[in-house]
């Protein structure tokens, strides 16, 4: 049985967008020189606002492109992955998916973005304390612990928003 035409085009102007984002996603996963080459003003100007936190907070930091260091030694350097944009271009694409009027799709992504880019800069602000103070928990932190809360997060604010435009995720049985 087909579909009305009607109902198809429905689907594709709320799916293909949300198609459009995903696969931006995914090419900014791909580790071509190309890729990092044209997202480094992305990487310098996260690390200076994560360097701004980081002063407001009172820590001694120092920025050097994309590089934060610490004068006791520890320093870690922001490249695209560590932005937040990845994150932020795979909620959207599932924020346009939802069903809901495009007005308030738009306003959830922006929403979630903002949400999401300021979670980020916490979870920067909150790596390089611990690279300072305790830099052995590093790696578990920055490899583990943060990545999985921010998956987390994001997980719950599609959930939050999946709700509120009015539908249920099929049960997992």
């Amino acid at each position: 049985m087909r579909q009305p035409k009607k109902s198809r085009a429905k689907f594709w102007a709320r799916f293909g967008p949300a198609l459009a984002v995903f696969v931006l996603a995914i090419v900014l996963q791909s580790r071509g020189s190309g890729t990092i080459k044209a997202l480094a003003p992305i990487d310098v100007l996260t690390a200076g606002v994560t360097a701004a936190f980081l002063k407001l907070t009172g820590m001694p930091v120092q920025q050097e492109a994309a590089v934060l260091s610490h004068p006791a030694g520890f320093s870690y350097e922001i490249y695209y992955k560590c932005t937040g944009l990845i994150l932020v271009l795979f909620l959207s694409a599932a924020l346009l998916a939802l069903p809901g009027r495009w007005g308030s799709r738009i306003k959830n992504v922006i929403f979630g973005a903002v949400f999401v880019l300021t979670l980020n800069f916490m979870r920067l602000t909150g790596l390089f304390y611990i690279g300072v103070r305790c830099p052995r928990a590093f790696d578990l932190f920055h490899g583990i612990l943060f990545e999985v809360a921010m998956l987390g997060f994001v997980l719950g604010f599609w959930l939050l928003s999946l709700r509120r435009a009015g539908s249920r995720p099929a049960p997992f049985y």
